[in-house]
């Protein structure tokens, strides 16, 4: 085995094979060197981006942004639940038979029931109904 090893050591030729080594060596740094470059450039545009979103996301930060999702699905089926029981609070207290001796109140009344029909699935709209009753003293 040793003889065969030998043999081939012997039989090959240091001249031709060095200069292919260097060729191919040149050939590697010049591969590495582009690979290298092209790492250099897409790790500047990564920090780049990085950059530009904390930048970005600061100055958007300073503006109020209003709350989307389900927040806000929650809070009109909250709404609408009030606005069943606050209806059903202003049509008994603001009926017009209810104030039948004063004719005054009775008209009143008559106004802001029609109002209350209409507004009978806003929430906005019933408060509203309620403040006009309470500054006339109808609650």
């Amino acid at each position: 085995m040793l003889n065969s090893i030998k043999i081939t050591l012997d039989s090959l030729d240091v001249e031709q094979v060095i200069p292919k080594f260097v060729e191919t060596t040149d050939q590697l740094d010049k591969t590495c060197s582009v690979w290298l470059i092209i790492s250099i450039v897409i790790l500047f545009l990564v920090f780049s981006l990085i950059v530009a979103k904390l930048i970005f996301s600061k100055i958007i930060t300073t503006k109020p942004i209003p709350e989307a999702g389900w927040g806000g699905i929650f809070d009109d089926l909250e709404n609408i639940n009030e606005s069943k029981v606050l209806y059903k609070e202003l049509q008994r207290s603001i009926h017009p038979d209810k104030f039948q001796p004063d004719q005054i109140k009775v008209d009143f009344a008559e106004k802001l029931f029609q109002e209350l029909k209409q507004s009978r699935y806003s929430y906005d709209g019933l408060k509203r109904i309620k403040k006009k009753a309470n500054e006339q003293n109808l609650l």
